[in-house]
């Protein structure tokens, strides 16, 4: 049996009948997509908040680059709140609904952490 390494690092071993089925490795990832409906943590932004919540929590860890909204801006959903930078990429941080910026807890340079609510967006 020959193993081989897919896409991210996902191990495969060849069948005799030349089918390839997943390692150990695989059935991790596929348990994770699962539970994460298939999607993992970049389909939903790392957590991003449902369109219920007022707040808005930080993805992920990283630096602020720009804000692009001001207290008490009315914004409408998917309009840029600001760009964090992590890992030498910038993710647009986006409004999960519509409504007014009643609070704005972030500064160009500001390093935030997942879960910190970055606005509330009533």
């Amino acid at each position: 049996m020959r193993t081989s390494t897919g896409v991210g690092g996902v191990g495969g071993a060849a069948t005799a009948s030349g089918k390839l089925g997943l390692t150990k490795a695989g059935s991790i990832l596929n348990g994770y997509l699962s539970s994460t409906g298939g999607a993992g943590q970049a389909g939903k932004a790392g957590g991003a908040a449902s369109a219920s919540s007022e707040s808005l929590p930080s993805p992920l860890q990283g630096t602020v680059l720009k804000v692009a909204v001001e207290q008490g801006a009315e914004v409408s959903e998917g309009d840029l709140i600001c760009v964090i930078e992590a890992m030498k990429m910038e993710n647009e941080i986006a409004a999960h609904r519509s409504g007014k910026v009643t609070a704005l807890n972030v500064a160009e340079g500001a390093a935030v952490s997942s879960g910190d609510v970055l606005a509330v967006i009533e």
